[in-house]
């Protein structure tokens, strides 16, 4: 019998695996054709607004339609973002916040969703990609995450 840990570590591998695959099709593609939609930038185009890159693996993007918090173990994620402003000191916009609750251990815990706001500030030079995130609860309690620094 295969435990948990193995099977969730499978799990991320398998999701590395695939994520690689994507980014290598992706590359494929003419960068003066991108997908409608996506908020992806181009390396190199100029743009004042901030990018915000939420794990190593992701490429820096504005406006994305999730992140991911906690990069090591997908604990916290924030899904089915609507953004309301994208500026170039902060950006802000509600969405759910997929939390592990780590009972009775991060390994074996359950998760639970809530509406927050998040906010992204702090956008660090020459990269151009806001280095915090802060989700604010229903009850008005803050988290504050650090974000990805360098492409």
């Amino acid at each position: 019998m295969v435990d948990t840990r193995t099977n969730r570590r499978r799990v991320r591998i398998g999701c590395c695996a695939a994520i690689a695959v994507i980014a290598a099709v992706a590359g494929c593609s003419s960068p003066s054709s991108p997908s409608p939609g996506t908020g992806v930038r181009s390396a190199g185009q100029s743009n004042a607004l901030p990018d915000v890159q939420d794990c190593s693996f992701d490429k820096p993007t504005v406006r994305p339609p999730s992140l991911i918090l906690a990069c090591a173990d997908l604990g916290v994620q924030v899904e089915k973002i609507t953004w309301k402003s994208w500026a170039a000191d902060k950006a802000e916009g509600d969405g759910t916040e997929h939390d592990n609750t780590c009972t009775p251990n991060c390994a074996a815990g359950n998760y639970v969703d809530k509406p927050v706001h998040v906010v992204l500030s702090d956008p660090a030079q020459p990269a151009n990609l806001y280095t915090k995130a802060t989700t604010i609860d229903s009850t008005g309690k803050a988290a504050q995450f650090p974000l990805v620094e360098k492409r």
